[in-house]
């Protein structure tokens, strides 16, 4: 079993259901585009399109967790790392980074951003979920939300981008996984050490 890129989840498009791309941790928009050109690509392009950041870094680590000293709280920070003066600017440039126009793009912290009136509004709508969120804390707040919510359709498939950078099961995106595929008693089928395929609720 093996790390998938996102390039390497592309042959996998025709194994899930027509539906939407979520990604969490959207940062300059790059790999965002790649997904929506990728499925473009293979003759499978996604219905819609919503992507999820604060634009301003990632948060602070669940205190007693272990957290990559490389990502420290506010890394990631589009704003800063490509001089733009706003939130509002993130986005315009983000939304510059992406071929395709009709994106959402929601911002702030997902403890804010991730709500309950979105999460019925996308409910049963995504064949794709990218996480790129490298937190923990982050990992968890964003499966909570998909989970309660029931987001994903049966079928869908799930990319951790930063599944590798610790020994699984003790920190990070694989850590949360763990914990709230138990708690909401999901069965996947794990098509890769950071991909998964929802099978049911």
């Amino acid at each position: 079993m093996s790390y998938l890129s996102v390039e390497d989840t592309f042959p996998l498009l025709n194994r899930i259901p027509e539906g939407d791309l979520i990604e969490f941790g959207v940062f300059s928009g790059n790999c965002l585009n790649r997904l929506i050109k990728g499925a473009e690509s293979a003759g499978k392009p996604f219905k819609g399109v919503v992507g999820f950041d604060s634009f301003i870094g990632i948060p602070k680590e669940t205190e007693g967790v272990l957290h990559n000293p490389e990502w420290p709280e506010g890394a990631f920070n589009v704003c800063k790392d490509f001089n733009l003066q706003s939130i509002e600017e993130g986005i315009e440039f983000v939304r510059g980074n992406v071929e395709r126009k009709d994106i959402q793009l929601v911002p702030g912290y997902f403890e804010k951003s991730l709500t309950p009136i979105l999460g019925d509004l996308l409910i049963d709508s995504t064949s794709y979920a990218h996480i790129d969120v490298d937190l923990y804390s982050s990992t968890i707040e964003v499966l909570d939300w998909i989970f309660t919510h029931r987001v994903l359709k049966v079928g869908a498939i799930i990319r951790y981008d930063d599944w590798m950078w610790c020994r699984e099961g003790e920190a990070g995106n694989s850590l949360a996984h763990q914990q709230m595929v138990q708690k909401y008693g999901v069965q996947f089928n794990r098509l890769a050490y950071n991909v998964f395929q929802l099978m049911s609720y």
